[in-house]
């Protein structure tokens, strides 16, 4: 079966995963496969792709199709999204959106180039990231900013103690906030890591925090807490502790403060180095890049309704106040 019409007929039968073709228009085209996360937003990841893609003379439905495939953050869910796109789409190029799923696709194939982006380690799936070997290249998140995170919460904190390092037990064994442990200490700090399985867990295990003075929470960048982030919004407001989320959109939602990387950027220079490949240039020949561009996000309704002052000097630093 040609390709076309192959994304003509995914819908007839039963699937791992839902997929969804932003442009199903019977054409001979490249396709681009993004395997992504139940809940993420499509829609702005499609605009932004097709305005990288448009760098490089792509349209998506005239001259280039674009698959998404959402799962689940667990190793089977990712497993069978890897799958389905492999034997279903046989996909030109694959996105793959953060680490776990990245590290899945190139365990499956060491053939069809794999544009990564919103990883927060990328010597974990490419030895040089000036010129990638193998079939990988994208963008990661720059490095976390520990520093710079643990600064802005002593500024929303003056008297601070404590650090809550709150995060999901799927997404970083202790190792892999070794960095938030060492800043904190070096800063003073006590360092207090909270971790759990379950969102609904929140609530309880920060209640045994609540009422001791100096103390602040650093809320992990993690995917899981991330795309059931309402909840985890929820739950560290009810806990009345000033906290400092990761992506921007936490502060948007509800979230106190959040300092980190722009998120989609990282996505519209996926779809410039998408474009790149289809275009003939070698992945070797595109390295890995780090998103640089931080964002201080402050939410001053949830500031007034917790009864949290916010300093002057963070007021003016802010690249965004809400309310």
């Amino acid at each position: 079966m040609r390709r076309r019409d192959l994304l003509k007929a995914f819908a007839a039968a039963p699937l791992l995963a839902m997929p969804r073709v932003a442009s199903a228009q019977p054409i001979d085209a490249p396709v681009i496969a993004w395997l992504g996360v139940v809940g993420s937003e499509d829609s702005v990841w499609e605009s932004l792709l097709a305005s990288g893609l448009a760098t490089e003379g792509f349209v998506p439905g005239e001259n280039v199709h674009l698959v998404f495939v959402n799962v689940a953050s667990t190793r089977g869910a990712i497993q069978a999204g890897v799958n389905q796109i492999l034997t279903r789409f046989e996909p030109d190029i694959i996105i793959a959106g953060g680490r776990e799923r990245t590290e899945a696709l190139l365990a499956a194939t060491s053939t069809i180039p794999v544009v990564f982006n919103n990883v927060d380690d990328p010597s974990l799936l490419v030895s040089d990231l000036s010129r990638p070997e193998g079939n990988a290249t994208g963008f990661w998140v720059g490095g976390r900013p520990v520093g710079t995170r643990i600064e802005t919460l002593q500024m929303l904190v003056p008297d601070l103690r404590r650090v809550i390092y709150l995060f999901h037990l799927r997404d970083e064994p202790r190792e892999r906030f070794a960095d938030y442990e060492d800043g904190i200490g070096a800063a003073g700090l006590e360092f207090v890591p909270v971790g759990v399985f379950d969102t609904n867990e929140i609530e309880t295990v920060l209640s045994d925090y609540a009422f001791q003075p100096g103390t602040g929470i650093l809320v992990s960048a993690g995917g899981t807490f991330y795309w059931d982030r309402a909840p985890v919004i929820a739950a560290v407001n009810a806990a009345r502790i000033p906290a400092s989320f990761f992506w921007s959109q936490y502060a948007q939602e509800g979230g106190l403060m959040s300092i980190g990387p722009d998120m989609y950027d990282p996505v519209r220079h996926t779809g410039a180095y998408v474009g790149r490949i289809l275009n003939g240039e070698a992945i070797s020949d595109l390295p890995v890049e780090a998103s640089t561009k931080y964002r201080l996000t402050l939410n001053l309704a949830t500031a007034r309704a917790m009864g949290w002052p916010i300093p002057a000097e963070l007021h003016e630093n802010a690249d965004l106040l809400l309310g």
